[in-house]
């Protein structure tokens, strides 16, 4: 018989979308890695690429080794403009966090999200996605990275690694870092967590069952879970 879950909102994230659109970008990785100069030039580097192949759209691993940062690409229209974080205890699978959609612009309750649906409408799917966590904290955050971090281009500074590059990079990222915790006036667009570091796998939870007059759906993604143990 499977027990009740352990439950608690730790805290939300917000987007409203860019540029007139309900498209934005939810990032889940180590909070030093937006302040890293070698992860963010790779990345860089890895969107400069697909743009030169003329895909617009990009699945945001970046090829990074580190493993430290990983981006989705996303709809908000499936997603709704908020994301709850809960920590949560599966009693038969695992302790972690769950990044909850809600599903709505306006109404940003995820009470659908009990004990009883977890238990008995929703399957932790493995689809090979982790985490590698090395500064004790992990984020979640929705940004565009084209926009706030200047990847319509490669910067100069990205160009080479020397400490006068690095230099430039401290300062460009520190004042990126405020515009993108001040995106929105009354709503935050990160979160962090204080984990042990290691890699940590991340399992998309997936409703399996067609509830009616409802946006929940077989196969529709709810979020993700980052098990920590």
């Amino acid at each position: 018989m499977k027990k009740r879950i352990s439950k608690k909102v730790l805290g939300e994230i917000y987007s409203a979308g860019n540029d007139r659109t309900n498209i934005d970008f939810f990032h889940i990785y180590s909070e030093k890695a937006l302040f890293d100069f070698d992860t963010i030039r790779t990345m860089s580097l890895y969107v400069d690429s697909k743009k030169k192949q003329k895909m617009f759209f990009f699945d945001g691993n970046y090829n990074l080794k580190k493993n430290n940062f990983l981006t989705s690409n996303v709809n908000l229209d499936d997603w709704g403009s908020r994301i709850k974080i809960i920590k949560m205890k599966v009693p038969y699978f695992g302790e972690g966090f769950a990044c909850v959609h809600t599903f709505d612009f306006f109404n940003n309750s995820v009470d659908w999200f009990d004990s009883t649906f977890v238990n008995t409408f929703m399957d932790f799917k493995d689809y090979g996605k982790s985490i590698n966590i090395y500064d004790k904290r992990i984020c979640f955050s929705f940004f565009n990275p084209i926009e706030y971090l200047d990847f319509f281009e490669v910067k100069d500074f990205f160009k080479s690694k020397n400490k006068a590059n690095i230099e430039k990079f401290n300062i460009f990222i520190k004042e990126r870092f405020e515009k993108i915790k001040n995106q929105w006036k009354n709503d935050q667009s990160i979160f962090s967590l204080k984990i042990p570091n290691g890699k940590y796998k991340i399992y998309s939870m997936m409703c399996n069952y067609d509830f009616k007059d409802s946006v929940l759906q077989k196969d529709i993604t709810v979020g993700d879970f980052i098990k920590i143990s």
